[in-house]
């Protein structure tokens, strides 16, 4: 976890409004491979299931067992061969991206179950191996990592139409480091990501009760991520955990993701353990109850996802990000995914969907300014947008919608 915050109930929320976008249902996994499909509930309580508390206790004493792993150690890097080795006997495609960046340089675990849709949907679960410095890790982020390794084993057995990727990252702790170049290279490689699910620090718990919430930060552009988890939790109660959807105010690799325009939420624990990045951060610390029951919450949700996916998607085509634009001209590269305007600038979005647009409505910092009802859908924008502003494009299908944001400025992530 890069930056923690206090946010245990008792806390002061800002009045937050969420913009909650349709949820997909009748969803579902085409089976097991090799075998014939069966119903929506059993397949994603058999994922679910298949989510093993056991597991999660040995993978986080295996992590704290390597004490202290930051970025650029070799404790970082013989762990990193331990979880891409533990990722391949899951059955998983795993490669490792290389990363370099502010003085540090790292790789990425990435470790894909290919979808039976070549050009499908792409969902993304990560998690950070590193560690803070001083700390063996085992709640940030051993109890992330290992609800992804759980959740990899759980789900190798079958085949969704959607890709699935595990994607685990270093350099975190000095920044979100690993993430950002990762979110930047599949951005300028054109890859398409529907949506993603960041993991970070899910395993402590105060009181009873908070060992069966789960905080969720999310923006309006991934709502639609966060209903699906309630949409679980509600339709299998035998999960006992309860998304606590909030504004992102989350500090993790996430933001990252959100950044580069892809609709990212993260799930932290409900009540804050003040042990991170400290010696004291051990599994005795850890309740792996309460990361399993996290984990199924998040394996059914990519289960109820992966058979149809998402029915509108849209993106901001223009302008590129990293960039900055001069009356309309892109100037330079920038990094960090950020986009400054220097005179107009003219804002397009791309859509996808099954049902014909009406309209696309743009927004500037939370008030309308154009509604475009045919493509290409634009708007230009003849203000200086230096500093930090938010451009928002509603689309309306008819029978679904989506909402896409663009940070301009000098936004910091």
């Amino acid at each position: 976890m890069f930056v923690t915050t206090m946010h245990t109930a008792s806390n002061p929320r800002l009045l937050f409004a969420v913009v909650t976008v349709g949820v997909l249902l009748g969803t579902g996994v085409t089976g097991a491979i090799g075998q014939d499909s069966s119903a929506l509930s059993t397949s994603v309580e058999t994922v679910m299931d298949g989510v093993n508390e056991t597991a999660i206790r040995g993978y986080i004493e295996t992590i704290q067992g390597y004490g202290p792993h930051t970025t650029g150690s070799d404790a970082c890097r013989e762990l990193k061969r331990y979880l891409a080795g533990e990722l391949r006997e899951a059955g998983l495609q795993v490669s490792l991206h290389n990363w370099t960046r502010g003085g540090y340089q790292g790789q990425n675990i990435v470790a894909t179950l290919p979808g039976a849709q070549p050009n499908g949907d792409v969902f993304i679960v990560s998690a950070h191996y590193d560690s803070a410095p001083t700390s063996p890790g085992a709640d940030d982020d051993g109890s992330g990592v290992a609800a992804c390794l759980a959740m990899a084993h759980a789900m190798s057995g079958y085949r969704f139409n959607a890709t699935v990727r595990f994607v685990l990252f270093s350099g975190e702790e000095q920044g979100t480091l690993g993430s950002l170049s990762y979110a930047r290279d599949m951005y300028r490689q054109g890859e398409h990501v529907t949506g993603v699910v960041n993991l970070d620090g899910i395993g402590h718990n105060e009181t009873a009760s908070g060992a069966h919430k789960v905080i969720v930060y999310e923006e309006a552009s991934s709502a639609w991520l966060g209903a699906t988890l309630d949409q679980v939790a509600a339709g299998y109660p035998g999960l006992a955990i309860t998304p606590v959807r909030l504004p992102n105010t989350g500090y993790s690799d996430h933001n990252s993701f959100l950044a580069y325009g892809y609709e990212a939420l993260q799930l932290e624990e409900y009540e804050y353990n003040d042990r991170f990045h400290t010696p004291n951060d051990t599994i005795d610390r850890v309740n792996t109850a309460y990361v399993t029951r996290i984990a199924r919450l998040v394996a059914g949700s990519l289960v109820t996802l992966a058979e149809d996916g998402k029915a509108v998607q849209a993106s901001f085509v223009s302008p590129e990000r990293d960039a900055l634009y001069v009356f309309g001209a892109k100037l330079f590269s920038l990094d960090r995914g950020f986009v400054l305007g220097l005179g107009q600038l003219t804002f397009t979005v791309e859509v996808q969907a099954g049902d014909p647009v009406g309209d696309v409505t743009f927004y500037l910092d939370g008030i309308q300014q154009h509604v475009d009802s045919e493509a290409p859908y634009q708007w230009t924008c003849r203000q200086l947008l230096l500093w930090n502003h938010q451009v928002t494009a509603i689309v309306d299908s008819g029978s679904d919608t989506d909402i896409v944001e663009m940070d301009v400025g000098l936004h910091m992530l």
